[in-house]
C-alpha cells in the first residue's frame, strides 16, 4: 500500500462549496465514499487536499470516484486532480501540519481548530461522522490528540471537553450549534437527515445533563416542548455528546485567548 496526496481545485478558482452546509455535506460524503482508504483531508477555499492509502493501480478508480461523487456537491467544476506520492513517514508527518494549517496558510477568517473543512475535529474527537476512522492513526501511531491540538495552538486539556458549568454558561443556543458541528449536520438543523437528528438528540441530552430548562432548549431548537420530550426519550450517541463538549471548549478557548495559530501551521 502507498499513500498519495491528491489535490482538488475548482476550474473557476471560486470556492468549491457555496456555504457551510455544503462544506459539511461534502465532508460527510468524502468520508462515506473514500471510506477506509482516507488518511487526511482539508478543504480550504477553492481547493482541497486529501491523502489516501491505496495500491498504485487503484489510483485511476479512486480519482474517478472522487470527481463523480463530489461533482454534484461543489459550486464550481472540479479541475483534473493532481496526484503525488507521499514519499515516507516524515513526509506524511509534515502533511499533517500542512493540512491542519490550511486556513492560516490561505488567510481564511476561521481559526484552524474551528474550520469544518479540516479533518482536525475528527482527529481530536470533536466530530463524529458515520464511517471508518481516518487511517492516520494506523500509519502514524505516535500521533496523539495532544500533539494535534498543539499544532494549532491549543492545550492538551481541550480533549477533555467543556465542563458542565461551561455548558450552563454557554446556554442552549450554543449547545445546539456545537451539536450540529459535532455531527457535521446542517447548521440550521433543518430536515430529518441522520446527522440532524443525531445533533438534536445530543443537544437535548447535553442541556438536560447540565440542568438547562427544557423551555430554553425548545426555543434554541425551534421545536415544540412535545417534540423536545420525544427527542429526549431516544437513545443518544455518547460520541456526539463528547464531540459537542470539545467543540464548546475549543470555541471558549479561542474566544478568551484570541490566539494566533503557531508559525509552524503556516
Amino acid at each position: 500500500m502507498q499513500c498519495w496526496h491528491i489535490t482538488m481545485t475548482s476550474t473557476t478558482r471560486l470556492p468549491l462549496f457555496a456555504d457551510e452546509a455544503a462544506r459539511r455535506e461534502a465532508v460527510r460524503h468524502l468520508v462515506r465514499v473514500v471510506g477506509g482508504r482516507l488518511v487526511l483531508f482539508s478543504f480550504a477555499d477553492e481547493h482541497g487536499h486529501l491523502v489516501v492509502v491505496i495500491e498504485e493501480d487503484e489510483l485511476g478508480q479512486i480519482k474517478t470516484t472522487i470527481v463523480r461523487s463530489m461533482g454534484p456537491l461543489v459550486a464550481s467544476p472540479i479541475a483534473p486532480l493532481h496526484v503525488r506520492p507521499v514519499e515516507h513517514r516524515g513526509h506524511l508527518t509534515r502533511l499533517v501540519g500542512y493540512f491542519l494549517g490550511q486556513t492560516t496558510h490561505h488567510e481564511l477568517p476561521e481559526h484552524p481548530a474551528r474550520w469544518s473543512g479540516s479533518c482536525f475535529p475528527d482527529l481530536v474527537g470533536a466530530r463524529c461522522i458515520d464511517g471508518p476512522p481516518l487511517r492516520i492513526r494506523e500509519l502514524l501511531p505516535q500521533l496523539r490528540p495532544a500533539s494535534i491540538l498543539a499544532q494549532v495552538g491549543l492545550p492538551a486539556d481541550m480533549a477533555a471537553g467543556a465542563s458542565d458549568r461551561a455548558l450552563r454558561v454557554a446556554g442552549a443556543s450554543r449547545i445546539v450549534c456545537a451539536a450540529s458541528a459535532a455531527t457535521a449536520a446542517r447548521p440550521d438543523l433543518s430536515g430529518r437527515s441522520d446527522p440532524v437528528c443525531a445533533a438534536r438528540r445530543a443537544a437535548v441530552a447535553l442541556a438536560d445533563q447540565v440542568g438547562i430548562a427544557r423551555s430554553e432548549t425548545s426555543w434554541a431548537l425551534d421545536l415544540t416542548p412535545g417534540a423536545v420530550r420525544r427527542i429526549a426519550a431516544r437513545p443518544v450517541d455518547e460520541r456526539a455528546l463528547r464531540a459537542a463538549r470539545i467543540q464548546i471548549a475549543i470555541e471558549d478557548f479561542c474566544a478568551q485567548s484570541r490566539i494566533v495559530p503557531p508559525a509552524g501551521t503556516r
